[in-house]
């Protein structure tokens, strides 16, 4: 079982703090992937905000693809963000777009479109 599954199948009341404190990236993806499975909508602001505070440009390609993959909806069942979350994450993620890696640009573009972002929809 990989750690992270395993995480998921524990309390997160039990992590949670520990998991919001992580400062190594790849850890807090995973934690923050790992605590969006079981979260209720109360977390998702709390994920949605630790995920904000990476340093998407500078990471890998891996790293990019899996912290772009955190950050959607599919991933984080509990609720959609509010207007102004939203709009925070997608002038964000608009910086990033166009990447010259094909993966990432296919999930910028879903996230994009689905945050509704300005350029995404403009450029439909």
């Amino acid at each position: 079982m990989r750690p992270r599954v395993a995480i998921e199948h524990q309390d997160p009341s039990l992590w949670r703090t520990r998991a919001l404190a992580e400062t190594r990236t790849t850890a807090t993806i995973a934690l923050m992937i790992a605590m969006s499975r079981p979260a209720k909508a109360d977390l998702q602001a709390a994920i949605l905000e630790r995920l904000d505070r990476l340093p998407l440009a500078g990471l890998t390609e891996e790293q990019q693809l899996d912290a772009l993959r955190g950050l959607r909806p599919d991933i984080h069942p509990a609720s959609v963000p509010d207007e102004p979350t939203a709009a925070k994450l997608a002038a964000r993620l608009d910086q990033l777009y166009p990447s010259r890696i094909e993966s990432v640009n296919r999930e910028l573009c879903q996230l994009l479109v689905y945050l509704e972002s300005p350029t995404a929809v403009a450029s439909r």
